[in-house]
C-alpha cells in the first residue's frame, strides 16, 4: 500500500507501508494448492474411457488409439542378413590366407548359390546371408585383390548379422493396444 500526501509546492509525497506478499512459487505452503496426488486424482476423476472400437485403415489410425494390441504374423527381419557392406564367409575359412569372392548379394536381390570352403561373397546391408556363410566381415577389414580377398585379423563367429526375428519375432506384440 502507498501513501500519497502533497507536501511543500503541492508535490506528492510518499510514503511506503508495509507490502503485503501474495502467494508465489517462493512460498513453502500455500494452502489454496493442491498437492501431486489430489490433482492426478482430479484428472482422473474427469477423463472418460473410450469403449467404442472401430476398424480403420492404417492411414486413417494416425492419431488415434489403437484398441487392442497387434501381433506380428511374420519375423522382422525375416531373413538373416547383413548389418554391414562387406563380405560373407564361413567363420571357420577365416584362417586360410586368401578367399575366392564369387559374386554380390545386393539389398533385395539375394546371391543364388552356396559359399564354399575358401570362398565368400561380397554385400551390402540389408542382404539376406548366402547359403553356407554364418559371418560379415566389414569391408574396411578386408583388402582386395582382384577375386581374392585376405582378412584381418580379430573377426568373430556370426558378427555383423541382423538374425531372423530379431527385431521381433512372429507372433510377438508389434505394437501395443492403448497407445
Amino acid at each position: 500500500n502507498l501513501a500519497a500526501t502533497l507536501g511543500p509546492g503541492n508535490k506528492v509525497m510518499s510514503s511506503q507501508t508495509e507490502v503485503q506478499n501474495q502467494p508465489s512459487c517462493d512460498n513453502c505452503y500455500d494452502p489454496a494448492l493442491l498437492s501431486v496426488e489430489a490433482a492426478c486424482d482430479r484428472i482422473a476423476s474427469m477423463v472418460v474411457p473410450l469403449t467404442d472400437i472401430e476398424q480403420v485403415s492404417v492411414r486413417g489410425a494416425l492419431g488415434r488409439i489403437l484398441a487392442a494390441d497387434v501381433q506380428s504374423p511374420v519375423d522382422v527381419p525375416n531373413h538373416n542378413n547383413s548389418a554391414m557392406d562387406g563380405y560373407a564367409v564361413r567363420a571357420r575359412d577365416l584362417k586360410n590366407a586368401e578367399l575366392v569372392v564369387i559374386g554380390t548379394a545386393w539389398a533385395g536381390r539375394a546371391f543364388n548359390g552356396d559359399v564354399a570352403k575358401g570362398q565368400c561373397v561380397r554385400i551390402m546391408t540389408g542382404a539376406v546371408m548366402p547359403e553356407g556363410s554364418d559371418t560379415v566381415i566389414m569391408q574396411e577389414q578386408v583388402e582386395r585383390n582382384g577375386d581374392t580377398i585376405r582378412v584381418a585379423n580379430g573377426q568373430k563367429l556370426g558378427q555383423h548379422i541382423r538374425r531372423s526375428g530379431e527385431d521381433i519375432a512372429a507372433g510377438a506384440i508389434a505394437l501395443t493396444g492403448g497407445c
